[in-house]
Protein backbone atom coordinates (compact mmCIF):
# COMPACT_ATOMS: atom_id res chain seq x y z
CA UNK A 1 0.00 0.00 0.00
CA UNK A 2 1.14 3.53 -0.62
CA UNK A 3 0.14 6.56 1.41
CA UNK A 4 0.80 10.25 1.21
CA UNK A 5 3.24 11.63 3.81
CA UNK A 6 2.37 12.83 6.40
CA UNK A 7 -0.58 10.62 7.24
CA UNK A 8 -3.82 12.57 7.41
CA UNK A 9 -7.41 11.46 7.99
CA UNK A 10 -8.95 10.40 4.70
CA UNK A 11 -5.60 9.68 3.05
CA UNK A 12 -6.06 7.66 -0.13
CA UNK A 13 -4.37 4.27 -0.33
CA UNK A 14 -4.04 2.00 -3.33
CA UNK A 15 -2.08 -1.12 -4.15
CA UNK A 16 0.88 -1.08 -6.51
CA UNK A 17 2.91 -4.23 -7.12
CA UNK A 18 6.61 -3.94 -7.91
CA UNK A 19 9.07 -6.03 -9.90
CA UNK A 20 12.82 -5.87 -10.52
CA UNK A 21 13.88 -3.25 -13.04
CA UNK A 22 15.99 -4.69 -15.92
CA UNK A 23 18.37 -1.72 -15.74
CA UNK A 24 18.60 0.37 -12.55
CA UNK A 25 17.83 4.06 -12.67
CA UNK A 26 20.60 6.57 -11.98
CA UNK A 27 20.35 7.58 -8.31
CA UNK A 28 18.98 11.09 -7.74
CA UNK A 29 17.88 10.68 -4.13
CA UNK A 30 18.34 8.40 -1.15
CA UNK A 31 16.09 7.46 1.79
CA UNK A 32 18.16 6.87 4.91
CA UNK A 33 16.43 5.26 7.92
CA UNK A 34 17.25 7.23 11.06
CA UNK A 35 19.26 4.43 12.74
CA UNK A 36 21.46 4.17 9.62
CA UNK A 37 22.43 7.86 9.49
CA UNK A 38 26.23 7.97 9.83
CA UNK A 39 26.46 11.17 11.87
CA UNK A 40 30.22 11.00 12.50
CA UNK A 41 31.06 10.42 8.83
CA UNK A 42 28.66 13.11 7.63
CA UNK A 43 30.14 15.68 10.00
CA UNK A 44 33.34 15.47 7.92
CA UNK A 45 31.73 15.13 4.48
CA UNK A 46 32.53 18.15 2.30
CA UNK A 47 29.53 17.36 0.06
CA UNK A 48 26.99 17.96 2.85
CA UNK A 49 26.30 21.62 1.90
CA UNK A 50 25.28 20.41 -1.61
CA UNK A 51 22.59 18.08 -0.27
CA UNK A 52 18.91 18.99 -0.14
CA UNK A 53 16.59 17.05 2.09
CA UNK A 54 13.51 16.44 4.20
CA UNK A 55 13.64 14.96 7.69
CA UNK A 56 10.98 12.71 9.22
CA UNK A 57 10.81 10.98 12.59
CA UNK A 58 12.02 7.73 11.05
CA UNK A 59 14.50 8.92 8.43
CA UNK A 60 15.86 11.41 5.98
CA UNK A 61 15.33 11.85 2.26
CA UNK A 62 18.29 13.45 0.48
CA UNK A 63 18.64 14.71 -3.09
CA UNK A 64 21.93 15.71 -4.69
CA UNK A 65 24.21 15.14 -7.62
CA UNK A 66 26.74 13.89 -5.02
CA UNK A 67 24.86 11.47 -2.77
CA UNK A 68 26.59 9.75 0.14
CA UNK A 69 26.88 5.96 0.36
CA UNK A 70 24.88 4.64 3.31
CA UNK A 71 24.39 0.99 4.24
CA UNK A 72 20.69 0.18 4.59
CA UNK A 73 19.55 3.09 2.40
CA UNK A 74 16.99 3.01 -0.41
CA UNK A 75 18.25 4.60 -3.63
CA UNK A 76 15.78 6.48 -5.82
CA UNK A 77 15.97 7.78 -9.39
CA UNK A 78 13.89 9.39 -12.13
CA UNK A 79 12.14 7.25 -14.71
CA UNK A 80 11.95 9.14 -18.03
CA UNK A 81 8.41 7.78 -18.52
CA UNK A 82 7.25 9.48 -15.28
CA UNK A 83 9.42 12.54 -14.55
CA UNK A 84 7.14 13.60 -11.67
CA UNK A 85 8.18 10.51 -9.68
CA UNK A 86 11.37 9.56 -7.88
CA UNK A 87 11.28 5.74 -7.77
CA UNK A 88 13.45 2.95 -6.36
CA UNK A 89 16.41 2.51 -8.69
CA UNK A 90 16.01 -1.28 -8.83
CA UNK A 91 12.21 -1.63 -8.88
CA UNK A 92 9.43 -0.63 -11.25
CA UNK A 93 5.67 -0.82 -10.85
CA UNK A 94 3.92 -3.66 -12.66
CA UNK A 95 1.44 -1.08 -13.98
CA UNK A 96 2.55 1.48 -16.58
CA UNK A 97 4.56 4.06 -14.64
CA UNK A 98 2.73 7.02 -16.25
CA UNK A 99 -0.58 5.62 -14.90
CA UNK A 100 0.98 5.28 -11.44
CA UNK A 101 2.13 8.91 -11.68
CA UNK A 102 -1.41 10.02 -12.58
CA UNK A 103 -2.92 8.00 -9.71
CA UNK A 104 -0.44 9.48 -7.24
CA UNK A 105 -1.19 13.03 -8.40
CA UNK A 106 -4.94 12.39 -7.91
CA UNK A 107 -4.36 10.70 -4.53
CA UNK A 108 -2.34 13.65 -3.21
CA UNK A 109 -4.48 16.75 -3.83
CA UNK A 110 -2.82 19.93 -2.67
CA UNK A 111 0.64 18.37 -2.88
CA UNK A 112 2.99 19.24 -5.72
CA UNK A 113 5.39 16.94 -7.56
CA UNK A 114 7.91 15.56 -7.69
CA UNK A 115 6.91 12.66 -5.46
CA UNK A 116 9.33 10.18 -3.92
CA UNK A 117 7.81 6.69 -3.81
CA UNK A 118 9.04 4.32 -1.09
CA UNK A 119 7.20 1.02 -1.69
CA UNK A 120 8.88 -0.84 1.20
CA UNK A 121 7.51 1.78 3.60
CA UNK A 122 4.26 2.35 1.71
CA UNK A 123 4.98 6.08 1.47
CA UNK A 124 4.68 8.88 -1.04
CA UNK A 125 6.55 12.08 -0.17
CA UNK A 126 6.12 15.39 -1.97
CA UNK A 127 9.53 16.88 -2.70
CA UNK A 128 8.16 20.23 -3.84
CA UNK A 129 9.50 22.01 -0.77
CA UNK A 130 12.75 20.14 -0.29
CA UNK A 131 15.40 22.51 1.03
CA UNK A 132 19.12 22.76 1.51
CA UNK A 133 20.53 20.96 4.50
CA UNK A 134 21.41 23.04 7.54
CA UNK A 135 24.46 21.12 8.76
CA UNK A 136 24.39 21.63 12.54
CA UNK A 137 20.69 20.80 13.10
CA UNK A 138 21.03 17.73 10.84
CA UNK A 139 23.97 16.37 12.80
CA UNK A 140 22.22 17.05 16.12
CA UNK A 141 19.01 15.41 14.86
CA UNK A 142 20.88 12.35 13.59
CA UNK A 143 22.72 11.95 16.90
CA UNK A 144 19.49 11.94 19.01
Amino acid sequence: MLREEPTTPGTTTFRVDWEPRPEPLTPAAVWVPRPAIPVAAWSRDKRLPRWRGLAFDDGLLLMSDALPWVDGATWLGRDPAAPSLILPTRLRPTLPVDLVASAIARACPGKDPPFAVLPDLGRIISLAHIGHIDVEPLLAWGAE
